[in-house]
């Protein structure tokens, strides 16, 4: 069950890992910013969306949030107070992150969980100490400069999220 969790909340982590390894900069507030939507959905129990913004023509993340929605029964417990306790821990180690903000709304029968990271202000060094789990290193052994549009979405559609147009995500039955 630990592994299906961390395979759920550690979304985040695993795209970071593999997608640390190229170098440049971009504003996430300009008006030259896209987005690119991926989403990884399991009917009836998780709907796990991923936003990443970089300017155009560049290959450099300037921000990525991901939106996880799980229900209870995926996550083997059976209200929101179990949930919160199965799942502190894990919650916990992205408060205090700079440029990193992470919540759960729980809700009656699931919760959501959001994950912002704005890559202009977080450090991946600071990243890299706090959550161990996230391998920041390129495959030389230096440390990346930062985050790859294309090796994050290459190891997103290795994971099996699927690229969707602005507003075309599956819809979790949560009834």
């Amino acid at each position: 069950m630990k592994k299906k969790l961390i395979l759920i909340l550690g979304t985040f982590a695993a795209v970071l890992l593999a997608a640390l390894l190229v170098q440049g900069t971009a504003s996430a507030k300009s008006s030259n910013t896209r987005a690119v939507y991926y989403q990884m959905f399991k009917e009836g129990s998780a709907d796990v969306r991923l936003t990443y913004y970089h300017r155009k023509g560049s290959d450099r993340v300037t921000k990525q949030v991901t939106q996880n929605t799980i229900t209870y029964a995926a996550l083997k417990v059976d209200d929101a107070e179990a949930a919160k306790e199965k799942l502190s821990d894990e919650a916990e180690k992205y408060q205090g992150i700079t440029g990193v903000k992470e919540s759960i709304d729980y809700k009656d029968t699931y919760l959501v969980e959001k994950v912002s990271v704005d890559y202009n202000k977080a450090d991946l060094d600071e990243l890299a100490e706090k959550l161990p789990e996230i391998d920041l290193d390129t495959p030389s052994g230096k440390r990346a400069a930062y985050i790859s549009l294309k090796k994050s979405e290459k190891l997103l559609k290795k994971q099996g999220y699927t690229k969707v147009k602005k507003g075309q995500f599956q819809k979790l039955n949560l009834e």
